[in-house]
């Protein structure tokens, strides 16, 4: 897999017309700058088999409490929370043993987010594994709430 022509283009859903990054952005209501982009190369059948299989089995990140996973590619796109429709980040982790996570929290997709632009959206060639681990970690809010965020061990 090579991501080194990752390209991150915003496109209006209605009219299919590519948006310049000011039009584009969307903030979520605890103030996350909603992100779209995808490091998975999609030149492969077997990739974007992958992608389309990411939408519908992914499994919950939050299960994974405090496990370590190896991050290979991440998928990001605009999304709303099923129960209030404010805008949020759909956030997709591909990880080194074929599985995907899928996570809404605002949290994680900011620390997400920073891990892309740390590698530059290639997790291949700018890892030292192929990968990157990261960790979740939880800081208890009120009502029994939490904020989510990912704690990187190695890169």
């Amino acid at each position: 897999m090579d991501n080194e022509n990752v390209e991150v283009q915003n496109i209006d859903e209605t009219t299919g017309e590519v948006l310049e990054a000011k039009e584009a952005e969307e903030t979520s209501p605890t103030g996350l700058q909603i992100k779209e982009y995808n490091t998975v190369d999609k030149s492969s059948k077997a990739n974007r088999l992958m992608i389309f299989n990411a939408h519908q089995n992914a499994e919950s990140f939050s299960a994974l409490n405090d496990t370590p996973v190896n991050i290979v590619n991440v998928m990001a796109e605009r999304g709303s929370k099923a129960v209030t429709h404010a805008p949020c980040q759909n956030t997709y982790l591909f990880t080194d043993d074929g599985k995907v996570y899928f996570t809404q929290s605002n949290g994680i997709a900011k620390t997400v987010n920073e891990l892309v632009n740390v590698v530059d959206g290639d997790f291949k060639a700018n890892t030292t594994n192929g990968y990157a681990t990261v960790k979740m970690y939880s800081t208890p809010l009120a009502n029994g709430r939490s904020f989510k965020q990912l704690k990187l061990v190695e890169i």
